[in-house]
């Protein structure tokens, strides 16, 4: 109310009208908040996890040489694309529960108020599939593109002669 209760409005993060609004802004905005910063900060994790560990694997394939697995180009385009996309298209689109629902229900709110989505079994539950999930991509490159065509200096290699002449 008047001149320094407008200036305090201003300049607070949240500024309710009526007290009528905080059940609101508590309860849903709330849980809501809380939903999306969880799965946000695993999925982080899980990202650079992701990302790092075939790093890692490649150090291994080409003798610790500190050659680098990624192009520039390609980790900006892995920046754009798996840090700022998912994100806008989770928080637009991620409402788990219906906002009359959590209005009725305040123990929704109280279930996750425990922390229960930043527990250690989730945290590793996302760290091991973001390292299996590594896996999976460096060796799935790797076997793609293995050409077994040529030996390591470059020559054609030639058939065995055990195989049918039909596979030759």
């Amino acid at each position: 109310m008047g001149k320094e209760g407008r200036q305090a409005a201003r300049n607070s993060d949240y500024a309710i009208p009526k007290f009528k609004h905080l059940k609101k802004m508590l309860l849903v905005h709330g849980h809501y908040y809380y939903i999306r910063i969880s799965e946000l900060v695993q999925y982080f994790f899980y990202k650079n996890v992701a990302f790092i560990f075939p790093q890692f694997l490649y150090q291994f394939f080409c003798g610790f040489s500190q050659q680098p697995l990624y192009d520039t180009a390609y980790l900006t385009l892995y920046n754009i694309s798996f840090t700022s996309l998912p994100i806008l298209l989770f928080s637009l689109i991620e409402q788990h529960i219906n906002m009359d629902i959590l209005k009725k229900d305040p123990s929704l709110y109280r279930d996750i108020a425990k922390n229960s989505l930043l527990r250690w079994p989730i945290f590793i539950y996302w760290t091991f599939l973001g390292v299996f999930d590594a896996v999976v991509f460096f060796f799935g490159a790797y076997f793609l593109f293995n050409n077994s065509t040529f030996t390591s200096n470059g020559q054609v290699k030639t058939p065995s002669p055990w195989l049918p002449v039909v596979l030759r």
